[in-house]
C-alpha cells in the first residue's frame, strides 16, 4: 500500500480494458481472482442503491466447508486453508516482486487445495475424530507450505522438522504424507509399530520396503536382503523375521516395564528395598532361560549390592536385552 505500483494498479484497476495488464491475483485454494473489471467506486455504490438486496454468490469448496463443520463442531480455527503472506518467502536475500509473490500465492493455494482434498477422500481421514481431523488438516496446510517455499525461494533449505516427510513426498506424492500421518499416529513410535503399518497399506511388497527403509534404521541383515531383493527383501525379511521372532515374546508389555524399572532403579528411583527389585529382575530372567550365566551373575550382583549405578546398570540391562534378542532368534 502507497507505493508506486499500488497507486499504478489502481489507475490501471479503473480503465476499462486495462485490467489485462495487471498481474493475475489467486485465492486461497489458487484460483484466479477476478479483477475489478473497469467499475469505478461511484458505480459500485449506485448499484448498491439501485439493488440493496443483491448478494454475490458464494460457493464454498469442499476442504472450506469441512473447516466450517470442524469449526462448529470443535471450536477450531487452524482447519481453515492459511492466505499466503509475502513474508512466507521473504529472506534475508530475497524479497519478491508482485509476480513472484503472486505466483507463491497460486502454488500453495494449489497445493493446500490437492493435499485437504486427498486427505479428506482417505480412510485414515474417516478412521480419526473431529480433533484429529483439526490436526491433520493442519499439518497438510504446513507440509504445503515448505513445498510451495521449497519451489517458490531461491536456495531455500528445509526445516529439519520437515525433512523426512519431504523425501517421502518426492518418492510417493501427497499419498505418502497421507501414509506417513496413519503411520506416526498409529505406531506409538516404535519400529515395530511403523512396521505393522507399513504393513497395513495398500501397496506393492517393494513400497512398503521403501516406507520401512526410509523411517527405520535398518539392520545389516536387511541390507543383505536389499543386496539380493531389492526394497522387497527389505519388507520380507522384517516380516517374515522379525515379526515373526517377535511374537514369540508374548509378554511385550512386561518388558518395557521392566525396562521403566531397571532405570528406575538405576536413578535411585524405585521406593522399597533393593532386593525386592532384584528379585523381580531374577525371577524374569531365571523364568525365561535357565542356565543364562551371564545374566543370573548380573542380578547377583544387584542382590550383593556391588552393582554400580550409570554405565554398570546400562550394561546390566544391555544384558538382558541380549538375552531377549537371544529369546527371539531361538
Amino acid at each position: 500500500y502507497g507505493t508506486g505500483e499500488y497507486y499504478l494498479n489502481n489507475l490501471l484497476n479503473s480503465i476499462p480494458g486495462a485490467r489485462q495488464l495487471l498481474d493475475v491475483k489467486y485465492d486461497n485454494e489458487g484460483n484466479k481472482v477476478l479483477q475489478n473489471q473497469g467499475r469505478s467506486t461511484g458505480s459500485k455504490i449506485l448499484e448498491n442503491m439501485l439493488l440493496p438486496g443483491k448478494l454475490t454468490d458464494v460457493n464454498y469448496s469442499d476442504s472450506s466447508t469441512e473447516a466450517m463443520r470442524l469449526y462448529d463442531s470443535t471450536g477450531e480455527k487452524t482447519q481453515f486453508i492459511p492466505t499466503a503472506e509475502k513474508k512466507d518467502i521473504t529472506t534475508d536475500d530475497y524479497t519478491p516482486t508482485t509476480e513472484e509473490f503472486n505466483n507463491y500465492k497460486r502454488l500453495l493455494g494449489e497445493n493446500n487445495s490437492f493435499g485437504a482434498a486427498a486427505l479428506m477422500d482417505s480412510d485414515f481421514y474417516a478412521s480419526i475424530d473431529d480433533y484429529e481431523k483439526v490436526k491433520y488438516l493442519s499439518d497438510i496446510y504446513s507440509d504445503m507450505k515448505v513445498i510451495a517455499k521449497r519451489e517458490a525461494v531461491p536456495n531455500y533449505e528445509i526445516p529439519n522438522g520437515y525433512k523426512k516427510k519431504m523425501e517421502i513426498y518426492d518418492e510417493f506424492g501427497i499419498d505418502g504424507l497421507v501414509n506417513y500421518y496413519y503411520i506416526s499416529k498409529t505406531s506409538g513410535g516404535k519400529d515395530s509399530g511403523k512396521i505393522n503399518a507399513i504393513s497395513n497399506l495398500d501397496m506393492t511388497d517393494e513400497d512398503k520396503g521403501k516406507y520401512i527403509s526410509m523411517l527405520i534404521d535398518i539392520s545389516k541383515d536387511a541390507e543383505t536382503a536389499y543386496t539380493w531383493n531389492g526394497y522387497e527383501g527389505v519388507y520380507s525379511y522384517y516380516i517374515n523375521n522379525v515379526a515373526k521372532n517377535s511374537s514369540k515374546v508374548t509378554d511385550a508389555e512386561d518388558i518395557d516395564a521392566l525396562r521403566q524399572r531397571i532405570e528406575a532403579y538405576a536413578n535411585g528411583n524405585v521406593s522399597g528395598s533393593q532386593n525386592e527389585m532384584a528379585n523381580r529382575i531374577s525371577a524374569y530372567v531365571n523364568g525365561k532361560k535357565s542356565g543364562n550365566t551371564a545374566s543370573q551373575n548380573t542380578v547377583l550382583s544387584i542382590q550383593n549390592g556391588t552393582a554400580q549405578h550409570g554405565e554398570d546398570m546400562q550394561k546390566m540391562m544391555n544384558k538382558i536385552q541380549a538375552y531377549i534378542d537371544s529369546k527371539n532368534n531361538q
